[in-house]
């Protein structure tokens, strides 16, 4: 069985038009575990968007669902996470 590695979303969102939401929605579907960081709480895929940035220890993926502008304060923390693949 393949391992199944963890994705941290930023910029989440609850809005089905955007891709951050339907990525999570996919990556679900597929088995693949999640954490979301988003500006607004809610819920998508069954999984809670945080508001404060993760501290898990554990991720392989980031994907980036924000503007330039808005990504900026998270950069250093996104690289203490040391993922495989940003």
């Amino acid at each position: 069985m393949i391992e199944k590695k963890k994705t941290l979303i930023v910029g989440a969102s609850t809005n089905p038009e955007r891709y951050s939401f339907i990525a999570a929605n996919k990556l679900v579907r597929f088995g693949h575990p999640i954490v979301m960081f988003g500006l607004k709480n809610g819920i998508v895929a069954t999984e809670s968007i945080q508001t404060s940035f993760p501290n898990d220890r554990d991720i392989d993926t980031v994907t980036m669902y924000m503007n330039d502008r808005r990504q900026k304060p998270y950069e250093e923390k996104i690289i203490s996470l040391k993922p495989k693949r940003i």
